[in-house]
Formats: C-alpha cells, sequence, structure tokens
C-alpha cells in the first residue's frame, strides 16, 4: 500500500518440489548450492539455521561448536549473517556440506519466527494492475456490509485517489514510484496467529515479495542496485479495511488500517539473491483454507527492484537489513478477486523459490 495522488493507494525458474505436509520445503533443490536461513525458537532461544535437502533445519552456531570451530559473531542472528557478507555464507556452504546429526531438526518441529527485523521497510507500490484492480474490487465489496458512513468515506478515498478514472494511476507514478514506511514492530512470522483487530471488520491479505539489502549504499545507480541485494523473501500486508478507508479519507494515510499487532506476517525464510535470478519470474499462490484464490507467475511490475533502491537512495543511505517490499503483487489481495476474509480463516502464501507463509486469523 502506498501514495498515489496525494492519498494512500489500495494495498500499497522452475524448481524440483519435495513432499511437505506444511510446504516449508517447498523448493529446497532449485540448485546445489541453494541456502534458505530461518530464524527459530529452540528451547527458549533465537537460533539461526540453514535449511537441508532433506526438510530439516541445521542450528549454524551449535553445527560450528560441534565442528570444534568456535563462535562465529555471523551467527549470532539473521542481522549479524546478512552484516557479515561472504563470512557467513561461506562458513554456511561448507557446513551444509556435511552438516553435523546432533545439529539438525526436523523443520516442522520448530517455532519459526520472523526471518529478520528489518531496520526498515521502504513499502513501494510497483503494481499498477494492482492499484487499478484494488480500486474496483473496493468499489464492488464496500456494498456488502458496510454502512451508509462506511460506504461514503470509501467513495471519497477512491475518488481522491482518482480509481476507475481515465488514468489511474497517473502518469506521475511512472516518474515517481510511491512508497511509505510501516511499522517493523508489527512483524511475526510463518505459521502465526493474527487477532481480527476489534475495531474493523473487515480483513484482507496482500502478497507482497521482499528484497533484503545486504550492502550499504547511498546514490546507488539502477545498474548496480540488484548487487546490494541479500535475498528474498515474503511478506502478508495485513490491512483492516474499513479503518484504512476511514484514515485515508482524512489524511491520505492508512493509520489503523495498517498498525496493529502481527499485522505483517514475514517468512518462512530469506532465499540469497543468486539463487532467484528473477523474483518476477516465481510463481505466487494465495490459498485460503485450502482453496486457491489466485496463482501465476508474478509477472513483471511497473518499477523494478533496482528502479525503486535507486529512487530511495537518492541523498539517502541505505544499510544491511533494509528492507524493500513490491507492494501487493497484482491480483493477490483478496479484495481484486472480489471476496472476504472471515475469522478463522487460514491465509497461505506461496512463492515457489521460497517456499509457504502461512497465517491463522482468529
Amino acid at each position: 500500500m502506498t501514495l498515489v495522488n496525494g492519498a494512500m493507494a489500495i494495498g500499497a525458474g522452475h524448481c524440483k518440489h519435495l513432499p511437505s505436509s506444511d510446504g516449508l520445503t517447498v523448493g529446497l533443490n532449485e540448485g546445489a548450492n541453494t541456502v534458505k536461513f530461518y530464524t527459530f525458537r529452540w528451547e527458549g532461544q533465537v537460533r539461526l539455521g540453514a535449511a537441508t535437502d532433506g526438510g530439516r533445519l541445521v542450528d549454524l552456531a551449535s553445527a560450528r561448536q560441534m565442528r570444534g570451530e568456535g563462535v562465529l559473531p555471523a551467527y549470532r542472528n539473521m542481522q549479524s549473517l546478512i552484516e557479515s557478507e561472504s563470512a557467513g555464507l561461506d562458513a554456511t556452504h561448507e557446513i551444509l556440506q556435511n552438516p553435523p546429526e546432533d545439529a539438525t531438526k526436523p523443520i516442522d518441529s520448530l517455532t519459526l519466527t520472523a526471518p529478520l527485523r528489518p531496520l526498515k521497510i521502504w513499502s513501494y507500490s510497483i503494481y499498477a494492475d494492482h492499484l487499478r484492480g484494488a480500486g474496483g474490487g473496493m468499489a464492488k465489496l464496500m456494498q456488502e456490509g458496510l454502512s451508509e458512513e462506511q460506504r461514503k468515506r470509501v467513495s471519497e478515498v477512491l475518488e481522491k485517489m482518482g480509481a476507475g478514472g481515465a488514468e489511474f494511476p497517473p502518469p506521475a507514478y511512472y516518474e515517481n514510484p510511491p512508497y511509505y514506511c510501516p511499522d517493523v514492530m508489527a512483524l511475526t512470522g510463518h505459521d502465526s496467529t493474527v487477532e481480527w483487530p476489534a475495531y474493523s471488520n473487515w480483513i484482507d491479505y496482500e502478497l507482497e515479495l521482499v528484497a533484503v539489502i545486504g550492502k550499504r549504499g547511498k546514490d546507488i545507480s539502477a545498474d548496480t542496485a540488484t548487487t546490494h541485494i541479500f535475498g528474498y523473501t515474503i511478506l502478508n500486508d495485513l490491512s483492516a479495511r474499513d479503518a484504512q478507508m476511514a484514515a485515508m479519507a482524512v489524511a491520505g494515510l492508512p493509520g489503523k488500517g495498517k498498525d496493529f499487532d502481527n499485522s505483517n506476517p514475514m517468512g518462512p525464510c530469506i532465499v540469497t539473491a543468486d539463487e532467484i535470478p528473477d523474483p518476477f519470474a516465481m510463481k505466487v499462490t494465495a490459498r485460503v483454507n485450502g482453496e486457491v484464490w489466485a496463482s501465476r507467475v508474478a509477472g513483471q511490475p511497473d518499477h523494478t527492484y533496482a528502479g525503486i533502491i535507486a529512487h530511495a537512495t537518492q541523498s539517502q543511505t541505505i544499510m544491511p537489513g533494509e528492507a524493500f517490499s513490491t507492494g501487493c503483487v497484482a491480483g493477490f489481495s483478496a479484495t481484486e478477486v472480489g471476496r472476504k476474509l472471515s475469522r478463522g480463516d487460514v491465509v497461505e502464501l506461496e512463492a515457489d523459490r521460497i517456499g509457504v507463509l502461512r497465517t491463522h486469523i482468529v
């Protein structure tokens, strides 16, 4: 979700699949050197792990100790790994060649947290078709279950956005990619339970692809921007649509439409950038209670990661551990397919080289 026309807009390769009951091991065999990094809880501690081809996680710090190699600062947490540049990656490749059995754990026995709490999230909206589709879907769905006052507010916001007009988003969108910065404290991990905010009657999901920054930079050119990416993950930008519309009608900002506990599930892991040469070529899928609501290749957006990184770093430094989100991939919110979530729903968002991010709405 992001700013368009001064208002916050709504939503702002192939692989070999391994059998898995929970989708966490999807795509582990894309390449001999594929590395998927996870953050998980074990015996009261938060640990850093890497996936094996057999659907298990290697506790990296424990593996080094068992190999008699001592403590590696890079394995303190995901942020430390990213900041270590090649040191952590090289050590991980060595461990995965022959991981100590006692340092491995079945992935489905672990509680996964968000793989990283980014220092900052730049949430762009790089799919114009999402903005158009969400605006149209909102106009239809607002007739269902909303009060007259809520319908009025939604209509005001859609009019302010220009939704439904001949030129939406406006030409300026293509020259000046819009973004906002969501609350990093609202992150949660795979298989988390998210409590429906008491002030809302309308919750939506959004499938977003996230690039995690691995190298500091300022005034980065589009030609070199992708060399600053460490890896990729998935974000579910849960949105209280009615509260979002009410806030946007006043100030053009999402307010409580985006900020509630655990409103940004992220994960299940981070896959290193070398394993995903074109993130927009990944097949992505949204399922609710096991039913597919949308599934296709993500497709080329109207702005690229290279473009938005170059845009963000004009006279501004980005640091390892920051994250850039695509905003909602076009067609991958419930609003765009004319449906709504309900309490008790289980939402699964999948990208075929990353895995499945599952969220329970209660």
